[in-house]
């Protein structure tokens, strides 16, 4: 527990998890080998991953490297964080597959559509998405953005 605190992790229920689980030699490795803060590794490893098993997926049927896999694609700035648990619930058989048994990462990445959004184009999404937008419908400046980035995170999520 002692290592999980040194690593970042903040919150307690993380800490717990870190420490019974089985897949936390694979935590160590994600956060130690590829620099992933320690709480979003912790977050997706042992919280979405119970929520993809009580939503009727199997996560335990994904290998510690598939897992690995899709960090490192994080990693290395092929795939957003929001894009993790996608590509985690494709493996799972979540939505359409790809013909091979079990795709590579850059095949799921191109089948999901998810790459990154290079930053020269962000400004003109932005204004895009501006243009169209009813300003008069939101109430506050801070709704108005806040909904701004929904639209763009979804178009942009990878």
């Amino acid at each position: 527990m002692a290592k999980c605190h040194q690593l970042g992790i903040d919150r307690e229920e993380l800490v717990g998890e870190v420490s019974i689980s089985m897949r936390a030699d694979l935590f160590f490795r994600i956060v130690e080998q590829l620099g992933i803060h320690a709480t979003f590794a912790g977050v997706v490893l042992f919280q979405i991953m119970k929520a993809m098993k009580r939503a009727g997926l199997q996560p335990d049927r994904l290998s510690d490297e598939t897992v690995y896999d899709a960090f490192d694609a994080y990693a290395r700035g092929k795939l957003a964080r929001e894009g993790i648990p996608l590509v985690l619930h494709y493996w799972l058989g979540d939505g359409d597959r790809c013909a091979a048994p079990d795709p590579s990462i850059e095949e799921v990445l191109t089948k999901l559509k998810l790459s990154p959004l290079p930053e020269e184009t962000l400004p003109d999404r932005i204004r895009t998405v501006l243009d169209t937008l009813d300003h008069d419908r939101f109430s506050s400046t801070v709704r108005k953005h806040r909904y701004l980035m929904g639209v763009l995170m979804a178009d942009c999520r990878g």
